[in-house]
């Protein structure tokens, strides 16, 4: 990533992923660029350094009809991005963990009246994708750069969002985009690194297909559980507007105590010890279709989902 022209206020978490126009499903990981709200990376690990190697791609993978490069932009701040100290919210807290059965249980609690300039939340901020199928579908390798169309969510979501962009229906002008440096390499993820020293020269993070490549290395272990969360229904209480919900999600043991570090976002965002959805405003049956992972060989022997 090179650059992100677009007029925002506040910090935000930049989601890279690879994704399956046709089924509408992503094909990898997300890489997390934490992007500052002055226009450089905030992680000083990622200054003048926001690159990603997007790996196991097969060639049944490359020849998807439609492959996009997608990029979710999750502000991180208040609810509205200009708030005042008077103003008053309330928010409903979903937690998804494990309960001693094992099995999934989903336990809704609400907090009541909040200041909504002390509770920081991901609030959805916007949308950026690149149709990449004339690139891979190239004989040759390439290397180029490319700009993004960026879009605000406005009132919509993240999907919702990305639907218009790659249906071109109703996006108007688009003045707002990304700048990106696309290469595409041949090989195993060895191959890559003694064939092109000067792209693997730092400690670049890899996003890996969601699901087994088709030729295992020798101790290439997996044991990756990606978790989806799509959407659910809150019933308005009493006459009063709907809720803004928040999931929270953490990883339990059987005596419910929290297992820390066993999940991420994606490469570049360091293990997390919960994961906190996007709050859609004012939204009593919210669509997410959030991705994380869960990664733990003791975790995943021990629990099922």
């Amino acid at each position: 990533m090179n650059a992100f022209v677009c007029k925002f206020q506040e910090d935000s978490d930049l989601l890279f992923t690879l994704f399956d126009g046709e089924s509408h499903k992503p094909i990898s990981e997300n890489y997390v660029v934490k992007w500052s709200r002055t226009g450089i990376a905030r992680d000083i690990d990622q200054f003048d350094n926001n690159r990603v190697l997007f790996t196991d791609l097969s060639k049944t993978d490359l020849s998807i009809p439609k492959m996009y490069l997608v990029c979710y932009a999750i502000r991180i701040g208040a609810m509205e991005m200009k708030e005042h100290d008077s103003k008053r919210a309330s928010i409903t807290t979903a937690m998804l963990t494990p309960s001693s059965k094992k099995h999934s249980q989903l336990s809704i609690s609400s907090s009541g009246s909040f200041n909504s300039t002390e509770y920081i939340m991901r609030r959805p901020f916007g949308v950026a994708c690149k149709d990449l199928t004339p690139i891979l579908h190239k004989p040759d390798d390439f290397r180029g750069n490319l700009d993004l169309p960026f879009m605000l969510c406005e009132k919509d979501t993240l999907d919702g969002t990305l639907r218009k962009l790659i249906a071109n229906k109703d996006i108007g002008k688009i003045d707002s985009k990304m700048a990106v440096t696309i290469e595409v390499l041949q090989g195993d993820i060895k191959q890559i690194k003694e064939d092109f020293p000067r792209l693997l020269h730092t400690n670049v993070p890899l996003a890996r297909k969601m699901g087994f490549p088709e030729v295992i290395l020798p101790g290439d272990v997996r044991n990756d559980l990606y978790l989806t969360l799509c959407g659910g229904e809150f019933a308005r209480i009493a006459k009063t507007s709907e809720k803004n919900v928040e999931v929270t999600v953490y990883v339990c043991n059987e005596q419910g105590q929290v297992v820390p570090g066993v999940m991420s976002i994606g490469p570049g965002h360091p293990p997390i010890d919960e994961y906190k959805s996007v709050v859609y405003y004012h939204d009593d049956k919210p669509k997410w279709l959030e991705t994380f992972k869960v990664r733990s060989t003791r975790l995943l022997s021990n629990f099922s989902y």
